[in-house]
């Protein structure tokens, strides 16, 4: 008996880490790496087709469009450059017995059983010529798939009052927001149907 207690012990120790959240099961940050290869190529080629179109020196349907898409690709890998330099500071963390946010050096931390709400809001946008259509959501499960115009905000409330808003820059590099959204609602066992009948 004595032994099996000692080997109870142990493994709690070693579950613990040292952080009162527990082990890290999942992490999102940047991925600078693959990010900066990405953008790298991105820009390079957009750069290279938009060279060569002017080269032409003349307006013509190739030169245009080669030229167009050549710029696209440009604004793309900007957007890219953009989104991954405004989230050098933040990462989230889903730890066994909680969540950390960290954003330039502070730090929110949440256990599961103390939150109480996770507010979802999803964006669709669609243009049409000069004009824009938003349509917000709270359902991310939403018959219509997600596209590069779909963004997303989720702001996570606990029962001290305190919140963690995952904005719109931050879950553009999340590859998968709706499993990020049921990993969090499986951690605080919360359903949507709970939150309603709480009145969130």
């Amino acid at each position: 008996m004595p032994r099996t207690h000692h080997k109870t012990a142990t493994a709690a120790q070693s579950d613990d880490t040292g952080d009162p959240l527990g082990p890290v099961l999942k992490t999102y940050r940047p991925q600078l790496g693959s990010a900066v290869f990405a953008i790298a190529i991105t820009v390079a080629l957009g750069g290279g087709l938009l060279g060569y179109a002017i080269s032409i020196g003349k307006a013509t349907l190739v030169s245009l469009l080669v030229g167009g898409f050549g710029l696209v690709l440009c604004l793309v890998g900007g957007y890219l450059l953009f989104v991954n330099l405004a989230n050098l500071g933040r990462r989230l963390d889903l730890h066994k017995r909680g969540i950390r946010f960290s954003q330039f050096g502070f730090r929110k931390q949440m256990r599961w059983k103390e939150i109480v709400n996770i507010d979802v809001e999803r964006r669709e946008v669609e243009a049409f010529g000069i004009m824009r259509s938003v349509t917000t959501s709270d359902d991310e499960y939403s018959p219509e798939a997600a596209t590069s115009n779909t963004s997303w905000e989720i702001a996570i409330e606990s029962a001290r009052g305190q919140t963690i808003v995952l904005g719109e820059i931050f879950m553009r590099i999340v590859p998968d927001p709706p499993q990020l959204i049921a990993n969090l609602r499986k951690g605080a066992k919360l359903t949507k149907e709970m939150q309603q009948h709480a009145g969130y």
